[in-house]
């Protein structure tokens, strides 16, 4: 629906009578553009329910440049290319064309937050030259859905980082092969 009944951000939004089938594991799965997965319900006007975002803002993968899938390249990300110790990267489903790409690290790039979250069963590879460097407060790479992803290129843990497995056992994989190294701690939790 269109509109801005509770002077949200955004006048996308939705409404619905009955909040009793949305618990909070649910809620967290829940993924709205330009912010990484999380929802909470907020009662409205008119008996009316309404989800609302409760993640930090991120940079999507869009895969949009016609010419590279380069990482630096700001066409291939929603809202700029992420590189600083407080940036959240997220790749999602956007990318149409995500299976058997390789996403090309072509540089040094930090992050805060790296977000796998393609649920289409995509196998793909994050990879390249260049280096991924963890760092700032609560790092973590999270890794969610029914997709297979390489990390080839070297990662740098700068901060002690979560590494986040919430993938299906089956059909779901994180293969790090780049080097690794760094002086803070990858702590690995979850399945996969």
């Amino acid at each position: 629906s269109e509109g801005n009944p509770l002077d949200w951000e955004s006048t996308q939004y939705i409404r619905f009578t009955d909040s009793s089938s949305f618990d909070d594991a649910r809620l967290a799965y829940i993924s709205f553009t330009g912010f990484e997965s999380g929802a909470h319900i907020v009662a409205g006007p008119g008996g009316y329910f309404y989800l609302k975002h409760n993640g930090n803002a991120t940079k999507e993968w869009i895969g949009a440049s016609s010419s590279t899938t380069n990482w630096s390249d700001a066409a291939n990300w929603k809202g700029g290319v992420p590189n600083a110790n407080t940036a959240s990267a997220s790749i999602r489903d956007i990318d149409a064309n995500l299976d058997g790409k390789i996403i090309n690290v072509d540089g040094a790039y930090t992050v805060n937050h790296f977000n796998i979250e393609s649920a289409g069963g995509q196998s793909y590879t994050i990879g390249g030259a260049g280096s991924l460097t963890m760092d700032g407060a609560n790092a973590w790479i999270r890794q969610s859905g029914g997709n297979s992803v390489t990390l080839s290129s070297d990662l740098i843990i700068n901060a002690d980082t979560k590494l986040m497995l919430e993938i299906p056992e089956t059909t779901g994989l994180m293969n790090l092969t780049g080097t690794l190294s760094g002086t803070g701690d990858l702590t690995k939790t979850g399945v996969g």
